[in-house]
């Protein structure tokens, strides 16, 4: 029998195929690892850069993630975009609220003005302002209408429009910017049929509207105009002796005349009808104002008395400051008022004084209304029969003649009978 040579069986094959009879589904090959060549230990690191590179360049990492935190996400945007445009609103908001609490407080003090001003107690503090006249810019007007010496003036409450008057009956209407003549009256000879005046006019009075301008003199008549047109409107009588004076309050189309009659007369234009007589000055009343339509204040002339009339209560109150007559009168404000006479004193704001000693004087009142202190004055040839400011302020108008307004007892040659605007200089407040 022939003989078997044993071999020994793979000890992985035994252990996965002991059952007899079954081979093993697969065989597994035996790999021997590598070595990997290690490296020297002393290998010398050349700079950070390296570093990085051997562990794994955590800095260029980090350089990166400050990029990506630099990028603006859509949410970040339209938040931002949202606080721009709130911050913007807040601003104009606020810049608008500042202009109108401005506006407001600007509205606040002119209404707060024009209602003392329609009361008659608005002061204005512009003597302390004004510096003087500016001699370049003096304006001489002159009409071939009215030759003989102007006697009064009256001014527009807007400062537009100059009336004068004068003693060949003419009244004429200037326009104060250009200093044009707008328009005339005509007077007219005694006995003779028209609208005008038949003798000298001596006083002048405009209502605080412009609806109304009234002339009177020596006829003895009272008319009232249209300002704007110069037509006749209506005609008063009732005074024996010649207006010296006319006047109307604030806000009021009630009018004051003052008579050489010894009289004042109060007339409703309105209406067009006589309302009262007041009595009391023992001479001619050579002067009249008013502020508001419960007071006026009148000058006497020869009996050197100013008096204050309280309309409602029907009383009045004198006042002795003048040694000779009292030709003029006018209020300050509801409480005070100067008079001027012809003893050449001030008896208690920038108040003018005309007279024919070649110098207009401009006098300033201090705050208590306790004394007057000379401001400056104007060289002037002539009588100066009346005498305004305009109500910004910015020109002194004077009627300037040969003769004095109520006579002619001396007379200055060398003098123009002439309408005169001084433009004033004043400081910047």
């Amino acid at each position: 029998m022939p003989s078997v040579k044993k071999t020994k069986r793979p000890r992985a094959a035994l252990r996965l195929g002991r059952k007899r009879g079954k081979q093993p589904s697969f065989t597994v090959t035996e790999v021997k690892k590598q070595k990997q060549p290690r490296k020297e230990l002393d290998e010398e690191i050349q700079s950070d850069s390296d570093l990085d590179e051997i562990e794994g360049k955590p800095g260029a990492k980090d350089a990166d993630d400050e990029e990506d935190s630099d990028i603006e996400t859509p949410q970040e945007k339209r938040l931002r975009l949202a606080k721009v445009y709130l911050e913007e609103i807040e601003r104009e908001e606020k810049e608008r609220l500042e202009a109108q609490e401005l506006q407001e407080d600007a509205i606040s003090s002119r209404l707060r003005d024009e209602a003392l001003e329609q009361a008659g107690k608005l002061r204005k503090k512009i003597a302390s302002t004004f510096l003087g006249v500016d001699e370049n810019a003096i304006r001489t007007l002159r009409c071939k209408e009215q030759k003989l010496p102007l006697t009064c003036l009256v001014i527009s409450s807007d400062d537009k429009f100059i009336y004068t008057a004068s003693k060949d009956h003419v009244i004429v209407k200037w326009c104060l910017e250009s200093g044009k003549r707008e328009k005339t009256i005509g007077g007219r000879k005694q006995g003779k049929a028209g609208e005008g005046h038949s003798a000298s006019i001596m006083c002048l009075a405009i209502s605080d509207d412009n609806k109304f301008l009234a002339s009177s003199g020596l006829d003895k008549l009272i008319k009232i105009w249209d300002p704007e047109s110069l037509s006749h409107i209506h005609t008063f009588t009732g005074h024996r002796g010649p207006v010296y004076g006319l006047a109307f309050p604030k806000g009021s189309h009630d009018l004051y005349s003052a008579s050489a009659d010894r009289s004042i007369k109060v007339w409703n234009i309105k209406e067009m009808t006589y309302v009262e007589s007041l009595f009391g000055h023992q001479d001619a009343v050579m002067a009249i104002d008013t502020v508001t339509r419960d007071r006026a204040v009148t000058a006497g002339g020869r009996d050197a008395s100013v008096r204050l009339w309280k309309i409602v209560e029907e009383s009045h109150l004198i006042f002795n400051a003048h040694q000779g007559s009292t030709d003029s009168v006018r209020f300050i404000d509801d409480h005070h008022f100067i008079s001027c006479g012809e003893d050449g004193n001030n008896q208690s704001i920038a108040s003018p004084a005309g007279s024919h000693d070649g110098k207009i004087k401009v006098w300033g009142c201090d705050e208590k209304f306790h004394s007057l202190n000379l401001l400056f004055d104007i060289p002037i040839k002539g009588f100066v029969n009346g005498i305004q400011f305009t109500k910004d302020a910015k020109y002194l108008v004077a009627a300037v003649g040969q003769e004095h307004r109520l006579g002619r007892w001396w007379r200055i040659s060398s003098a123009k009978n002439s309408l005169v605007l001084f433009p004033l200089c004043q400081q910047k407040q």
